[in-house]
């Protein structure tokens, strides 16, 4: 039977104890390994557009996992594009001694070496923070730059920390935005006109670019911005010259934050007329007017560009109607038919005119009215009496003449007598031929005293004239001399023809009418001796 060999105690011991202790370092480093996240160093800002020949700046950006105390790294980048021109130390150690290296700049082989950085003494950190800045200028070449870091290392005070690096890229733009002209190529005078234009860039967003257009017409222009209004699209409303019917030019401009530009050439957009003459105060001067009067339509009719035609239409109270042209009968822009009418009523009219461009307008419907508006003429008032002029019918009479005429048509003709006792009496008139009337009486003014007499007439519109009033005395057959008052004088005048013969009423000494003077004759007037029927 085989021995087993015999271990010595105290070398057993010795063995226990290290198992012991390579355990336990075994369980710190699980501990230390499964405790933090992995360091996440990155390029700031990741991705990154610059136009040609500008300046612009990255960080290296560090979040540790655990505390950190050291750092370096190396960067390349494509040197066809952009070159380094700076690096300088971050923020990350802030309020710690620190040794800083900015590394070795190699611009033709697109790198830069040996970068790195700690802290001297104790400490370390846990906060983010930029371990460096580097500044780069782009060059006049269009492209993408990696921005790649390698060879890097975070430690703590002991050991290489777990990281996790994200790169970045520079884009140098140096293409201009696109621009695609979507705007209409015919417009219309005073009207709005919207130019349209969708726009991209290689590099940004329609938000970010300028967008203008250059526009000129007639007496309108400017140089605008265009309105982003959605997508890639891009507009501009303005107002065009309502004076002008030639082309209007523009161009569009759109620019990138890089200053790159584009233009589009000179686009020219044909404006037509589409408004319409303007016609304003309408009117019918007078718009009451007599028949056979004149009547004068005007108003005032302008264009924006040039008037062709002017008519007003008149329709006459038969319902017939005229179209007029008065294109000829202005007066600067008051264009006017004057005209006489020779039928009685209500007449309408309109204005209507029209453009070269054969826009038209019409004005609204008036009215003016044509009547008889003239009352009847009278002339030639006379008044032939009987001689001698006697009160007594058989012998006297009294006849009275006139003219009236009328623009149309008399009516009616009349004499109006007021008595001596101012009572009235009305009496028609006959005609003897187109105007001349007349009225024989030997009892109207049979009673003596003071008359007035006028004439009164109408036409067939019921026009009234009145004219002037005419006074008449018819003195008593004894009052011989008719001067109001009976004394000797007129029994003397009887007594100059005493005993005279002649036809009865023959003179005014024969007052009893009976064709002999004698001293009947003086009895009646000696009867009203001293009698006044008249003050003179």
């Amino acid at each position: 039977m085989k021995k087993m060999k015999k271990i010595n105690k105290s070398r057993l011991g010795a063995i226990v104890g290290f198992v012991i202790i390579l355990v336990m370092l075994l369980e710190v480093s699980i501990i230390t390994s499964d405790s933090f996240d992995d360091t996440q160093v990155s390029i700031d800002p990741v991705n990154q557009n610059v136009g040609a020949d500008q300046d612009f700046s990255i960080s290296v950006y560090c979040e540790p996992g655990q505390p950190i105390k050291a750092f370096e790294f190396k960067i390349s980048f494509d040197p066809s594009i952009i070159f380094a021109n700076e690096v300088t130390e971050g923020d990350i150690f802030d309020g710690y001694t620190t040794y800083f290296n900015a590394g070795s700049i190699l611009n033709p082989a697109g790198k830069i070496v040996n970068i790195y950085g700690l802290i001297m003494g104790e400490g370390n950190v846990t906060s983010p923070g930029t371990l460096v800045e580097i500044s780069f200028t782009a060059k006049s070449n269009p492209g993408v730059s990696g921005l790649n870091l390698y060879d890097v290392g975070i430690t703590n005070e002991t050991t290489y920390v777990p990281i996790t690096i994200t790169n970045g890229t520079v884009l140098v733009d140096m293409v201009a935005p696109e621009i695609l002209d979507n705007t209409p190529s015919q417009g219309y005078t005073g009207d709005s006109f919207t130019f349209n234009a969708t726009v991209t860039d290689n590099a940004i967003s329609a938000d970010d670019l300028i967008v203008k257009v250059d526009w000129s017409h007639g007496d309108e222009s400017g140089n605008e911005s265009m309105t982003h209004v959605g997508g890639n699209f891009f507009e501009k409303t303005v107002t065009l010259d309502s004076n002008s019917i030639f082309d209007m030019t523009y161009s569009i401009y759109a620019s990138d934050s890089f200053g790159n530009s584009n233009t589009t050439s000179l686009q020219s957009v044909s404006v037509l007329d589409n408004d319409p003459p303007t016609i304003s105060g309408v009117t019918a001067s007078p718009s009451s007017q007599d028949i056979f009067g004149f009547v004068n339509i005007s108003a005032t009719v302008t264009d924006n560009i040039e008037l062709n035609n002017v008519y007003v239409n008149i329709t006459y109270p038969d319902d017939t109607f005229e179209n007029i042209s008065i294109t000829e009968n202005r007066t600067g822009d008051v264009y006017y038919c004057n005209k006489t009418y020779d039928t009685v009523g209500i007449y309408s009219y309109f204005i209507w005119a029209s453009d070269i461009d054969i826009n038209s307008d019409v004005s609204s419907v008036n009215s003016f009215v044509i009547g008889d508006l003239t009352a009847p003429e009278i002339s030639n008032v006379n008044l032939v009496n009987s001689d001698p002029i006697d009160t007594d019918p058989a012998f006297g009479w009294i006849n009275i003449t006139c003219e009236v005429t009328d623009n149309l048509e008399v009516g009616s003709v009349y004499l109006n007598i007021k008595n001596p006792d101012e009572s009235w009496n009305n009496a028609s008139i006959n005609i003897i031929d187109d105007s001349t009337y007349y009225y024989n009486t030997s009892t109207a003014f049979s009673e003596a005293g003071n008359y007035s007499y006028h004439i009164w007439a109408d036409d067939t519109s019921n026009n009234i004239n009145v004219s002037d009033s005419y006074i008449l005395s018819i003195a008593p057959n004894w009052d011989i001399d008719k001067n109001g008052y009976v004394n000797i004088f007129d029994l003397v005048l009887i007594s100059n023809h005493y005993d005279e013969v002649g036809n009865p009423g023959w003179i005014r000494e024969d007052a009893d009418n009976n064709g002999k003077i004698q001293v009947l004759d003086l009895v009646l007037v000696s009867n009203h001796y001293s009698e006044t029927w008249w003050e003179v």
